[in-house]
């Protein structure tokens, strides 16, 4: 039996089969790697890089609240009422009061700082409004600290009708609690009778930032004269 040799011609088609077979993985291996490149994340190592997500800045830190008693701007609003009711009523006065605050608390921040003896807060001016059974509207310059009183601001009118904020925590022997709006009239209504009542006051800072709080309610019953 004859043997072959490398100059047989059955050789090498053998041998360019073999070349041509290991070209091609050779481009199968480049083109994947290629792909995976471009369309899935590299490895190195085992360890998967990192995605898009990942080294992105962090989210700003959010800037600290607003302090009332340096900038007031932006901060008034209508007072939501917890309680409200006519306390007193006699002939030459009747007296109506609506408590709460707004709802981010603002007046109780600024209770210190608007009553001390150098206040960063000013209540500027105020008005009042009483329908039903008394009738009365008026208005008010700036709020003022009472003379040997604390936690209270005041300003009465030429007939003598006042606007008032009572801070309970800081009236001798008070105990915390929201403040109150107490609108006064120089004069009664009928016993049983109703009423309802509208109040605004406007607060500045240093800073020259205002704020205007309101406060109402309505269908308040008259207790008896007294």
């Amino acid at each position: 039996m004859k043997s072959f040799t490398a100059k047989s011609p059955l050789v090498l088609p053998a041998v360019l089969a073999v070349a041509s077979l290991v070209v091609a993985l050779g481009l199968g291996a480049c083109s994947r790697s290629a792909t995976d490149s471009l369309t899935g994340p590299a490895t190195h190592g085992g360890a998967v890089a990192f995605d898009k997500g990942h080294g992105k800045n962090p989210p700003p830190v959010p800037p600290p609240a607003a302090n009332p008693c340096t900038s007031i701007g932006g901060l008034g609003g209508a007072i939501v009422v917890t309680a409200a009711s006519v306390p007193q009523n006699r002939a030459t006065r009747l007296r109506i009061e609506v408590t709460g605050d707004v709802a981010a608390g603002t007046l109780n921040k600024i209770a210190t700082c608007s009553t001390s003896a150098a206040p960063t807060v000013s209540f500027i001016s105020g008005t009042a409004s009483v329908s039903g059974g008394a009738s009365a509207s008026f208005s008010v310059g700036a709020l003022t600290v009472p003379p040997a009183e604390t936690g209270v601001l005041l300003a009465t009118d030429a007939a003598g009708n006042t606007l008032e904020i009572i801070f309970p925590a800081l009236v001798v022997g008070g105990v915390p609690g929201p403040p109150i709006v107490r609108v006064q009239l120089t004069h009664g209504a009928p016993s049983g009778s109703t009423v309802s009542v509208k109040a605004s006051l406007v607060a500045r800072t240093a800073n020259g930032q205002t704020a205007t709080f309101t406060a109402s309610a309505s269908n308040l019953v008259v207790p008896a004269l007294q």
